[in-house]
């Protein structure tokens, strides 16, 4: 009996690795900036409860924070590029408010996307962070 308990508990962890991995496949996948844990349990077949519970087990984050980290990291590619405006990166990694991106990316960062570009501009392009 106990190989079963532990042949059971095997499948349950199995399980959760294989959905985190899809989890994380399918935000990687995505072009959509605006996923929710909704649709992507709903894409992958399970439920957000789930989903969000062996998220969190497993990579020690929300599936949230795992999504801001992914957006504001281009948010950042973006502003090294140089090419875009603040609001046309807010804008192209899905925030509808600018001014919120600014926040989010400065509560992440520690300094605001204008500061960034304007130190890129300053120093010739030069990376400074």
């Amino acid at each position: 009996m106990h190989s079963n308990n532990s042949t059971a508990r095997h499948g349950i962890y199995k399980d959760s690795v294989d959905t985190v991995s899809r989890a994380l496949e399918y935000i990687e996948n995505s072009n959509n900036f605006d996923l929710g844990t909704g649709l992507i349990a709903d894409a992958l077949g399970t439920s957000r409860f789930h989903l969000c519970h062996i998220f969190k087990k497993r990579l020690g984050k929300t599936v949230s924070d795992y999504i801001l980290e992914k957006r504001l990291s281009y948010a950042n590619r973006l502003l090294f590029d140089g090419t875009l405006s603040v609001r046309d990166i807010a804008l192209t990694v899905g925030y509808s408010s600018s001014s919120y991106f600014i926040r989010k990316y400065k509560q992440v960062y520690g300094i605001s996307p204008g500061q960034i570009k304007s130190t890129r501009t300053s120093a010739g392009g030069a990376n400074h962070l």
